[in-house]
């Protein structure tokens, strides 16, 4: 084994850090990683990494036993293991403490497992026989002098162990892994292992691996950016694979496709719309709202973003090699495409609709589905995954009843029979998002059936700017007499009061208020912000009756900052007011300025009689949306 690369590796990722003072400035990041250290010298671990997929905050005894049962009972447990991510900590640890007692536990861990590695099924998964190279191969490169710290016998076992797991991913590499974060994640532990210990991967084997990683980015990211899964937690997982990849051709000076690092930086740039103002990762499908600013901040320091962090967690992954250039910022509207996901994020409000392809069996029934946040505290939410299991929890979480959407009669239109596996699912029919000066729009629309009816469902949400107000406008199509339900996931600070039409959102300064037919309701809920871990919250539900058609509207607004009063509209030669569905209007006045909007919604056209409109207060109207600024 060759370990040149790793020496020359080391003395430039460290050349120009000062250990003390990069441990210093991200001293409470850092202490997360010591405090991981410490159970590991105990002979435990936990998983509260955010990046761990599947996070266990209770220590457990790291006994290789285990991975033939797991201590918790979720085999997800044995597969977190058997990745071997401790063996980074131990790496990091050793390199910014220079103690050695981390060195020896890395040792005696890395070589207890590869003599018992073939002892238990859940060590050979493509996944994480591609993420434990990958782990190797990183945790290699804290060590400057590794060749000297290992006996011939022990590079020996090393390197066999290393050709029996590349062997057993390129013999183990269907098709479909393809289109699959399981063939990334696994090819990319061949090409990390080619880039720092070459000559011990084929030439054959390594063109192979390039070849595939290729043509899987290629088909597994929307041209918008996004993962097609559609998860924000497995988008990065596929995303920092890659990314080291990139990284490890930098310090190393190898060549890097030109295609890859394309659809890299498109992955990384759209990314920063799957976190809040604080870095908090948006729990949309199998994904964890957890603090991810680590991640966010290796991106930027090796060039993918322009963000400002006051620390910079991220050193410990990256290093100072890389120089940086002025970027321009992104802007504060997604540019959405073929993925269906909707977002704006400015310094104030972070916005989110999702109305795309569910995307592989981590997708959830969350069509139209919203979240909300201010100021970096959230207040409308998805409630997570929890587990893995076969739990009624985890389908639940799964359903359209866990998520801010719409459904009619309370029949989902996407059923799920278990935590993979579905009965019907609801299609996307468009999506739409546009910015102005004044407002920002998202406008989705998707069908399903159920009793073999036809159900179209179309919704729209219009950001006000300059007053933080959302209008939320729903359009509901179900031949017959139905009953619609709007439901609102609510974050677990968040207390709802019911006040006549208006409820107060108590935990943030905010009321949401429900057109006049719609019938509250406040109900318990329970969801989960973090694998395996449970919270509880309330869910607010609108119930309304309708005959064939409906037109529903909510509107959330700063308590005592804001005045929205309703304005009716009526047909040109009609003297009675239309029904909301062709037209209506809302007045929204800011109490301490000198200036309001008034907002008009035509959501039908119009065959009968004339197609012009009037306000109650003379406004002539046509048009789905019109809006009058007045200073």
């Amino acid at each position: 084994m060759n370990f040149e690369k790793i020496a020359q590796y080391n003395y430039l990722f460290f050349e120009n850090q000062v250990i003390e003072q990069e441990v210093n400035k991200n001293n409470s990041f850092f202490e997360t990683i010591l405090n991981r250290g410490e159970f590991l010298k105990e002979g435990k671990i936990i998983f509260d990494d955010p990046m761990d997929m599947e996070a266990v905050r209770t220590p457990y005894d790291l006994c290789l036993a285990h991975l033939l049962e797991s201590p918790n009972g979720d085999p997800e447990w044995c597969y977190m293991v058997s990745r071997n991510g401790y063996l980074v900590d131990l790496g990091i640890l050793f390199a910014y403490t220079k103690d050695e007692v981390y060195f020896e536990l890395w040792k005696k861990l890395l070589f207890t497992f590869i003599d018992w590695q073939e002892k238990s099924p859940h060590v050979w998964r493509s996944l994480d026989v591609g993420l434990r190279l990958n782990n190797w191969m990183k945790s290699f490169v804290y060590f400057s002098d590794l060749e000297h710290r290992l006996s011939a016998n022990e590079k020996k076992q090393l390197k066999e162990a290393v050709l029996k797991q590349i062997i057993f991913l390129k013999d183990h590499f269907p098709t479909k892994n393809y289109l699959s974060n399981w063939g990334v994640l696994a090819v990319t532990g061949i090409l990390a292992t080619s880039q720092l210990l070459p000559g011990l991967v084929s030439s054959e084997v390594e063109k192979w691996g390039w070849t595939t990683l290729t043509e899987a980015f290629k088909l597994q990211f929307f041209d918008d950016g996004i993962h097609w899964e559609q998860s924000p937690l497995y988008h990065h997982q596929v995303l920092m694979c890659a990314w080291q990849l990139w990284l490890n051709s930098i310090y190393l000076a190898l060549p890097f496709s030109q295609e890859i690092e394309h659809i890299l930086r498109r992955g990384i740039q759209s990314s920063i719309y799957y976190c809040d103002q604080k870095y908090y990762l948006l729990p949309l499908h199998d994904s964890d709202a957890v603090d991810f600013t680590y991640v966010y901040n290796l991106y930027s320091l090796s060039g993918f973003l322009e963000i400002e962090i006051e620390q910079n967690p991220g050193v410990f992954y990256v290093g100072n090699k890389i120089k940086r250039q002025k970027r321009k910022p992104l802007p504060s509207l997604f540019r959405t495409g073929e993925s269906g996901f909707l977002a704006y994020k400015d310094s104030n409000v972070y916005l989110t609709l999702f109305n795309g392809r569910h995307g592989s069996g981590h997708g959830h029934a969350s069509l139209g589905s919203l979240t909300f946040t201010y100021q970096g505290n959230t207040i409308i939410t998805d409630p997570g995954r929890y587990t893995y299991q076969e739990k009624s929890l985890r389908v639940h979480l799964k359903e359209e009843f866990s998520h801010s959407s719409l459904i009619i009669d309370e029949i989902p239109l996407t059923r799920i029979t278990s935590s993979w596996t579905y009965e019907s699912m609801a299609e996307p029919l468009y999506h739409r998002s546009i910015e102005n000066k004044e407002q920002v729009i998202f406008e989705v629309g998707w069908k399903g059936r159920f009793n073999g009816k036809l159900v179209i469902f179309k919704r729209k949400i219009i950001y006000f700017k300059l007053f933080t107000v959302l209008i939320i406008v729903n359009t509901s199509e179900c031949i017959g007499d139905h009953f619609l339900t709007t439901r609102y996931q609510l974050d677990e600070k968040i207390i709802p009061e019911l006040d006549g039409r208006g409820i107060y959102l108590t935990g943030s300064p905010f009321v949401l208020q429900h057109s006049t037919e719609s019938m509250p309701s406040i109900n318990d809920k329970i969801g989960s912000k973090k694998y395996n871990e449970k919270n509880s919250y309330k869910e607010l539900t609108f119930q309304q009756k309708f005959q064939d058609e409906l037109l529903s509207y909510e509107y959330l607004y700063p308590k005592g900052k804001i005045l929205i009063e309703k304005i009716d509209c009526y047909q040109n030669n009609q003297t009675n007011f239309c029904p909301d569905i062709f037209y209506f209007g809302l007045r929204l006045t800011h109490l301490a300025g000198k200036y309001s909007n008034e907002y008009y919604h035509s959501a039908r056209d119009t065959y009968l009689g004339d197609k012009l409109y009037l306000s109650e207060c003379g406004r002539l109207l046509y048009g789905k949306d019109k809006l009058y600024v007045k200073r």
